[in-house]
């Protein structure tokens, strides 16, 4: 659980507020080496102008394996919603009208490392994902496909 108090230099007449959010993440392993995390949440978001306030729950299921030669495999599909409190006015069919936000987000990611690979207690993570986000604001999708790169301390 977290809670947050919000404040902004520039905006805050219409964006200062509070997040809360609670989550839960449950891991099961099958055997010695894969396992299964499910992750479940909802963040809340609240502002002074109503228009920027949402929910956002969220699930994810998640399976990891520790193959052959030192690798690692994680893969972890995700779905999040915002859906927002009140309308707000936007661009449709070039036009102005009001319209109450509702995105649903869906993403997939794939994570590689190999402990073997260990430089100074560090092990180098490749991270490969795809991001889609729909909406009934056409300005507010997207598709996005993302590769980063981190390092793990490992104990």
């Amino acid at each position: 659980m977290r809670f947050m108090n919000n404040t902004y230099d520039e905006y805050g007449d219409f964006l200062n507020g509070q997040s809360y959010s609670a989550n839960f993440r449950l891991f099961y392993s099958f055997n010695a080496s894969v396992y299964m995390s499910l992750w479940s949440g909802v963040y809340r978001e609240s502002t002074v102008n109503p228009i920027y306030s949402y929910w956002q729950p969220s699930v994810s299921v998640g399976i990891g394996a520790e193959l052959p030669w030192g690798f690692h495999l994680y893969l972890e599909p995700s779905v999040y919603w915002n859906l927002y409190d009140e309308e707000k006015w936007v661009v449709k069919d070039n036009d102005f009208t009001n319209v109450t936000e509702k995105d649903f987000t869906h993403r997939y990611s794939l994570s590689v490392y190999n402990n073997k690979l260990d430089i100074w207690g560090f092990v180098p993570t490749l991270t490969f994902s795809y991001t889609q986000r729909d909406s009934n604001i056409w300005q507010q999708e997207f598709n996005k496909f993302s590769v980063s790169f981190s390092m793990q301390q490992r104990f």
